[in-house]
């Protein structure tokens, strides 16, 4: 049910894809062990065959190929979300978390809104919007019931910092509560790594540092160099942000949705294919102050 792509070629895909990489990613991963552990070739044997380019999806495209790929192995349906909204909608949530995630959607619905068009920020937040009273608009509330019906159905897991991000990058696409809790849930429960991130699982985090560290090594030795020599933590940093947030500090909205294309398709070595890439940028920049995230961005 997938579309052929095969007639598009557009660079994005081909500066990214490496069937080399790919295939030694496979082989170190397996040697981790552990649930990461291979099952990138059989993904890749299939879908090569319907895909050679991601290029730009256009949005009903993408949310039927998303929605497909993401699945619903944990059986969400609407009848469970609408009786967890309704449980938010009577302030069930904790007061505590409610604040959180109002202080995260803030600033998450500030820095995305900047690369809508003006008629999709009028449908969504009206014509004059309030930036002063962000909880007021629409697209606010209904991620708050994303998130705090995730919050009622997993309270052992809960809300972690960063979930505003996905779900904002989900509802840009679906632009409906159910779809986007639907599919915001089975990717952070049933998606590796995301679901190790999440739930804090650090010897699962620790093979990702791992296999990050063995390709970097391989490929940008100097950069590096470079970035271990002012902080030898900052790859575990590395791995925890962007693979919490699929890099969504890194890039804007629609090249955020390209790099989502990517690791739905092709799996967790994409994840770190696209960090060698970010991190061999040291190179080219200057050599200083990379003891912290915000600098290394910089």
């Amino acid at each position: 049910d997938f579309p052929d792509f095969r007639s598009q070629r557009p660079s994005s895909l081909n500066s990214v894809f490496d069937i080399k990489f790919m295939l030694a990613f496979t082989k170190k991963i397996s040697r981790e062990g552990g649930s990461i552990a291979g099952r990138f070739d059989a993904r890749y044997k299939l879908q090569k065959k319907t895909l050679k380019s991601l290029g730009d999806l256009g949005a009903s495209t993408r949310q039927r190929i998303w929605s497909r790929i993401i699945g619903n192995r944990l059986r969400i349906s609407k009848e469970l979300f609408d009786a967890l909204r309704a449980r938010v909608l009577n302030n069930e949530v904790c007061s505590d978390v409610v604040r959180v995630i109002t202080e995260d959607l803030k600033r998450v619905i500030r820095y995305y809104l900047r690369f809508w068009s003006s008629d999709e920020i009028a449908k969504e937040v009206g014509e004059r919007p309030d930036w002063e009273d962000i909880p007021s608009f629409v697209i606010f509330k209904k991620l708050m019931e994303v998130l705090g019906s995730f919050q009622l159905m997993r309270p052992d897991i809960g809300y972690v910092q960063g979930m505003c991000r996905l779900s904002f990058i989900l509802y840009s696409e679906f632009r409906e509560t159910y779809g986007v809790f639907q599919t915001f849930t089975n990717l952070v429960l049933c998606k590796s790594p995301l679901y190790h991130v999440y739930t804090f699982q650090f010897e699962e985090i620790s093979k990702w540092e791992r296999v990050m560290h063995h390709f970097a090594t391989e490929r940008i030795p100097e950069s590096l160099d470079v970035i271990l020599r002012f902080n030898p933590h900052i790859l575990r940093m590395f791995v925890m942000e962007n693979f919490f947030l699929l890099y969504a500090n890194y890039f804007e909205e629609q090249e955020n949705k390209k790099i989502w294309d990517l690791f739905l398709f092709f799996g967790e070595a994409i994840l770190v294919l696209i960090g060698i890439g970010v991190l061999g940028l040291v190179v080219e920049l200057k050599r200083n102050a990379f003891n912290s995230m915000d600098a290394l961005k910089e």
